[in-house]
């Protein structure tokens, strides 16, 4: 994208050197090496739409193991039967996702440090380019979410209380003036924008749930767009092995690991409230909720600045109000 090629090469002169300073993080290890999570299921059950045994989530496997003095996380995973009548699923347990199974938004984990914002995702919808879904007459495309960031910097929209400051271009969708946007491949993304609340829509308008209003992607090739290219991102999607190549709900498991430099999120300041929020482009699941992640007593440092040669102070508190995907259970981790 040439249009981008100046601004890369002056921000890359802002990161290059807080890049050696970043925990040691393996790529795709996000969840399990720095979370400390091995997903798990628990025994099958048998679905009479799909007509095989499915498994569902263990649930004590979503409890993170390592640094749990900072990790916060919340699960909403759904489980239940699927029915031929117009898809209506029986619900067996947690919240009601619209459309069953595959648009389910299973758990989401936070934590960070005075360098980057660790962000996972585990959910049933596939990465870039999203779902051809066959169960609509012609499979259309129903393209992977965004993710979104509000600093309070942007006026909150009406509708979903959202200020849509920055965001992950996490799917190369292409967005067009009247319906669906169309696939721009299966490459994830991983540049990191400051944007304008006009620069994101809703990605499968015509598929999509009325939820609250949520806006799930932004396409920065399209006329019009007010973003500016603030960083990369460290951005990983993949399915979920389990055991016996078992699969929960009958369907894989995807999660989306995100690593965030805080220097690409420049007006980012100690004691700051963020939002984080990720929807499948087509609003499903339920999102009904937004939800908020609060940063407290974080240390004083200019993310414009090469970080001083002291010691990198340990990783900081973030207390978990919870995120954009409507997740039905919640913890935090002090009371």
């Amino acid at each position: 994208m040439p249009q981008k090629t100046a601004i890369r090469a002056a921000v890359a002169l802002v990161l290059i050197v807080a890049a050696f300073s970043v925990r040691s993080v393996a790529r795709g290890g996000l969840l399990d090496e720095h979370f400390g999570v091995t997903l798990e299921l628990d025994a099958g059950q048998y679905d009479r739409y799909q007509k095989t045994t499915t498994y569902p989530f263990e649930l004590s496997s979503f409890t993170p193991s390592n640094n749990v003095d900072t990790v916060d996380y919340i699960v909403g995973d759904w489980y239940g039967h699927w029915s031929k009548d117009k898809f209506r699923d029986k619900t067996i347990r947690g919240a009601y996702p619209s459309s069953a199974e595959p648009y389910d938004v299973e758990a989401l984990y936070f934590d960070d440090d005075p360098i980057n914002l660790y962000v996972v995702v585990v959910t049933s919808f596939p990465g870039p380019p999203g779902l051809y879904e066959k169960r609509l007459s012609g499979s259309p495309l129903l393209v992977t979410g965004d993710l979104a960031i509000d600093l309070g910097l942007n006026t909150a929209r009406s509708m979903d209380n959202f200020s849509y400051d920055y965001g992950v271009n996490i799917n190369y969708e292409r967005r067009r003036s009247s319906g669906d946007a169309r696939s721009g491949g299966s490459t994830a993304g991983d540049e990191v924008y400051r944007t304008q609340n006009s620069d994101w829509y809703v990605g499968s308008p015509r598929y999509a749930t009325a939820a609250s209003g949520e806006l799930t992607n932004f396409d920065p090739d399209y006329a019009g767009f007010a973003g500016v290219y603030a960083g990369d991102a460290d951005v990983d999607i993949y399915e979920y092995a389990f055991e016996g190549g078992r699969l929960e709900g009958g369907h894989p498991t995807y999660v989306i690991e995100m690593t965030i430099p805080r220097g690409a999120l420049i007006e980012l300041y100690e004691e700051d409230e963020v939002g984080i929020g990720w929807v499948e482009g087509c609003r499903n699941d339920g999102n009904g909720h937004r939800r908020v992640l609060r940063f407290e007593d974080l240390p004083d440092i200019d993310c414009n600045r090469t970080p001083s040669g002291s010691p990198v102070p340990e990783p900081t508190t973030a207390t978990l109000l919870g995120l954009g995907a409507a997740l039905a259970l919640f913890r935090r981790r002090r009371g």
